[in-house]
């Protein structure tokens, strides 16, 4: 049928790609160093976060919820935790922290604000992200360790870390973790700026 649509995940190079699912309906994917995928699995009117082989198997991680839809998750530095964007009835689109099976860690974030594209430092111990809770999106870190299970960050420990007049957006570590990789959009467009 030409109107359903399906996403599938697919390894390799131009010319040699190997495809991973079939009719997975699958995005957003992130690779972890081992070849296990996090990714996001579209169902009926909403969405759900699976883990994905290399061999193509599917592992749900969170349920399907009408109330519920999933966006950009990452998976850690060490492997051991994914952050991603958790959308909630009410208009709640909150950065959360869950474990390898899916189970909830922390609430990163807890606002109206939009919360989008969390990153990880390289040790782990930060997340950055972009939000619009100033009304302009700019570009956030918090320490993961200090994060509670229940009652999201405290605001003493959110450092905002732009103040661009048109916005920030996608926050990405560089390999040294002395600069940060973002999106930058401007009268022309986005730009990829440092």
């Amino acid at each position: 049928s030409p109107w359903p649509t399906r996403s599938d995940l697919w390894t390799g190079h131009p010319g040699n790609a190997r495809r991973l699912t079939s009719d997975g309906r699958l995005g957003e994917p992130d690779a972890r160093e081992d070849g296990a995928i996090v990714a996001v699995q579209g169902a009926p009117g909403t969405n759900r976060l699976v883990r994905v082989t290399m061999d193509g198997v599917i592992t749900p991680l969170t349920r399907i919820h009408p109330d519920t839809q999933w966006a950009e998750p990452r998976w850690s530095p060490r492997g051991d935790r994914i952050s991603a964007v958790r959308w909630t009835h009410g208009g709640f689109g909150d950065i959360v922290v869950l474990d390898t099976l899916g189970a909830f860690v922390a609430r990163v974030t807890s606002d109206r604000a939009v919360d989008a594209s969390p990153s990880w430092s390289r040790d782990g111990r930060w997340l950055f992200f972009s939000s619009d809770r100033t009304g302009v999106t700019q570009l956030y870190a918090v320490p993961v360790d200090s994060l509670g299970a229940d009652d999201g960050i405290n605001g003493a420990l959110v450092r905002r870390l732009s103040s661009a007049s048109t916005g920030l957006f996608e926050p990405e570590l560089s390999p040294n973790g002395a600069q940060l990789a973002a999106m930058h959009y401007r009268d022309d467009g986005f730009h990829v700026g440092v």
